[in-house]
């Protein structure tokens, strides 16, 4: 798969295993492949903002998001999910996995290419 359009199913942010089977929507991070920019969710708001990709360097610029109330533990995976973004500095995709990683090289979020017909 491709970095830029393609879907990327969150798996798990700092070490914290996000799952979608609390009758959520799916967590997902896409980055869009005409636009620098990039929508996702861990399945509650939905999060949109730009992203500068420079080879393998990528700095997420959060914009505009929902404001819905969310219960736990989605609260609380929401703000890591926020926070992460703002971390990341650089990416790295091995097979259908992506790793985003802090500037230290650290491992912050992992994601699985999903693909649908």
């Amino acid at each position: 798969p491709s970095l830029r359009n393609t879907y990327w199913r969150i798996t798990r942010l700092r070490g914290i295993e996000i799952t979608d089977d609390q009758g959520r929507r799916e967590p997902y991070l896409l980055l869009l492949a005409d636009a620098p920019r990039f929508a996702g969710t861990v399945g509650c708001n939905q999060m949109l903002g730009g992203v500068e990709i420079a080879g393998e360097t990528i700095r997420f610029r959060p914009g505009p998001s929902t404001m819905m109330a969310c219960p736990p533990p989605l609260d609380a995976e929401e703000r890591l999910f926020a926070e992460v973004l703002g971390a990341v500095a650089s990416w790295r995709i091995d097979g259908r996995m992506l790793a985003l990683r802090d500037g230290a090289g650290a491992v912050v979020a992992a994601f699985e290419a999903v693909y649908r017909p």
